[in-house]
């Protein structure tokens, strides 16, 4: 009896650019990696250099949108 392996699946692993300072309003799908998470007065933020970021639930999921710093 062969059995047959399966073909091997590869994956592209997603690009991170970081881009400081974009603008107010910005949405992203994720922050860069190496973000501080941190609460400040009771909100959640990510902090990545000097952009600062807020998560927000859509009907897609979480999102991230670029806010001035807190």
């Amino acid at each position: 009896m062969v059995v047959q392996q399966p073909a091997p699946v590869y994956v592209q692993q997603p690009t991170y650019v970081a881009q400081g300072n974009l603008p107010i309003g910005t949405q992203v799908a994720t922050v860069p990696p190496g973000s501080n998470y941190m609460t400040v007065n009771g909100t959640n933020y990510y902090q990545y250099g000097a952009t600062w970021y807020q998560p927000f639930y859509g009907s897609s999921g979480v999102y991230y949108q670029v806010v001035p710093a807190p």
